[in-house]
């Protein structure tokens, strides 16, 4: 895995030449961009030009069933997760996005010091996007979903799937946007850096 310099006090709307200032390091278990979607692209843009929006997500496992939101409107699944807030760590983040997306509150299983992340370069946003892995189990029972507008205009349905049909049913998506061609390989290479522990839960 790659080194990449990295802080956990960036704030939101940084510039990227400021996250990889840290004399801390994160190890980064892949990168996305552009060019993995567009034959011959270069990307006009340097490091200095992306915003930074860091994001904690991951799977979430309940009775051997992973959470995943499919998005109806660009026809593709996603893990559950986003963006963590001004003055939130990551696990704060991840647990408020995790009730807000699936109801259920949730108990950290993976080490947070110990798993990587995943950078997105999404050049059409001009958007660096740091995504911090984290694998979750629910606890209680769950309540009522809390999705944004945003959200609830993009379709956003909350299934429960067999930790065995996750990875071949994300493979099988075929995303109509832009962003969601990012977020498919995204979730796959989490998935799979998940998979020996997930199996745990099957």
């Amino acid at each position: 895995m790659l080194l990449y310099y990295y802080t956990t006090n960036v704030a939101a709307g940084a510039k990227c030449y400021n996250f990889f200032m840290s004399p801390t390091t994160q190890p980064v278990l892949t990168e996305i961009r552009d060019a993995d979607f567009k034959t011959g692209y270069v990307s006009p843009l340097t490091i200095n030009d992306y915003d930074v929006r860091r994001c904690a997500r991951g799977p979430l496992v309940r009775d051997g069933k992973i959470a995943l939101l499919y998005v109806s409107k660009w026809h593709y699944h996603k893990l559950p997760g986003g963006g963590i807030e001004d003055g939130e760590d990551i696990a704060t983040g991840f647990n408020r996005e995790i009730l807000e997306e699936t109801g259920c509150n949730c108990v950290v299983q993976s080490e947070e010091a110990k798993t990587p992340v995943i950078i997105e370069y999404r050049d059409e946003f001009k958007l660096c996007q740091i995504n911090h892995l984290i694998a979750a189990t629910v606890v209680g029972e769950p309540k009522k979903v809390a999705f944004t507008g945003d959200e609830i205009e993009e379709g956003f349905q909350l299934k429960w799937v067999p930790i065995a049909e996750a990875i071949p049913l994300l493979e099988n998506d075929k995303p109509t946007n832009y962003e969601g061609l990012f977020i498919q390989k995204r979730d796959l290479a989490i998935l799979k850096y998940f998979a020996d522990l997930l199996n745990r839960f099957k």
